[in-house]
């Protein structure tokens, strides 16, 4: 178990239209039961922060981004080298740079 407190999305779910925030600390499996993103598995990696890292191949800063299918998982906030805080969006309605 974690040390650090789990917050897993926010209140309502997300649709097609609109993006929504998480913990760093999700696993790929409660992405995929709690919002339908499937994402690859991997030996090097379990939760969505190490997703990200393992694409970015460096610590992230905020405000950096991977696409990916048809999401874009943005840093929303960083704590030392964890990635704390992500924003999913469809790319269909990502923010342009």
């Amino acid at each position: 178990e974690s040390e650090f407190p789990r917050r897993l999305g926010f209140s309502s779910l997300p649709d097609s239209e609109r993006g929504f925030a998480v913990d760093g600390l999700i696993t790929l499996h409660e992405l995929r039961e709690l919002h339908s993103i499937p994402l690859p598995q991997s030996l090097y990696y379990s939760t969505l922060a190490g997703f990200v890292l393992d694409k970015m191949g460096r610590i992230p800063s905020a405000g950096d981004y991977v696409d990916y299918d048809e999401w874009r998982f943005q840093v929303v906030e960083m704590e030392g080298n964890r990635v704390k805080e992500l924003r999913i969006d469809p790319l269909k309605t990502a923010p342009l740079d």
